[in-house]
């Protein structure tokens, strides 16, 4: 069996030729918004570090919010993306960095640290370092159960199964209030449960098949991906469903913790 590390740059490099970026109708998204908002949090004039901030899905709403926003990602792939996406949007106000969050040295201290999903938050020093790089708002979106991927979504569990990837045991990202707890930090938690739908053609869903098993250190089977493909088809369009059931949760708190 083959086993993964989600912590690695170069399986991030990978899923990042077409990981999800900005989209203007992610609902998701608009509802993460729309709590932070109704919380208090203000952006306007803010300078926000993006911790983890991938393609940018979050970056550039952030950026068209805030003052500045520090985007941080260990890939150069998913940065450059963000990158690409900014320019076409115009968006001046974003400072890019490559790095890996445990090597990362803060010159300051952030008004905001907005932190979605990221794998960096892997024990409690990283997540006290985040504390310590914050002067106000501090925000966790992050998977309140074992994982947001089912059997329903065609690069899940199943797909690395056949090219025999050990799908490992998945991190139960809840112990992060643990961690909070543990460091005196008082919050709040937001849960979010939902269903996202997404159709592709074949060759969208070839591809990202490829790329997800390519970044878990297997070889991609051509025959095996298009024949398991094949049950996602939807009959209608004929184009490929994917179904992501999430139970995330949002985690807002403010103020600036204790050291340690």
């Amino acid at each position: 069996m083959i086993e993964y590390n989600m912590c690695d740059r170069k399986y991030w490099d990978i899923r990042g030729r077409s990981f999800p970026g900005y989209r203007s109708d992610d609902e998701l998204q608009a509802k993460v918004f729309e709590i932070i908002k109704n919380h208090g949090v203000d952006f306007s004039g803010a300078h926000v570090l993006d911790l983890g901030c991938g393609a940018g899905s979050y970056t550039v709403p952030l950026a068209q919010m805030a003052g500045m926003v520090t985007a941080l990602d260990i890939s150069p792939v998913m940065l450059e993306r963000l990158r690409s996406s900014a320019a076409e949007m115009g968006i001046t106000n974003i400072n890019y960095v490559e790095c890996d969050w445990a090597e990362y040295e803060a010159r300051e201290k952030f008004d905001i640290i907005f932190c979605s999903r990221c794998p960096a938050m892997k024990d409690p020093e990283a997540l006290r370092k985040l504390c310590n790089a914050l002067s106000g708002w501090g925000i966790l979106f992050h998977f309140a159960g074992e994982t947001c991927v089912s059997d329903t979504h065609p690069l899940g569990r199943a797909l690395l199964d056949l090219h025999g990837v050990e799908r490992g045991g998945q991190k139960k990202y809840g112990v992060l209030q643990d961690w909070l707890r543990d460091d005196g930090v008082s919050f709040t938690a937001y849960p979010l449960k939902g269903e996202r739908r997404s159709y592709y053609t074949l060759d969208e869903m070839t591809t990202n098949a490829c790329e997800r098993v390519e970044a878990a250190g297997a070889t991609p089977d051509m025959r095996i991906i298009r024949e398991y493909l094949e049950q996602f088809r939807d009959e209608t369009s004929g184009k490929y469903l994917s179904i992501t059931r999430y139970d995330m949760e949002l985690v807002i708190w403010s103020g600036q913790p204790p050291s340690p």
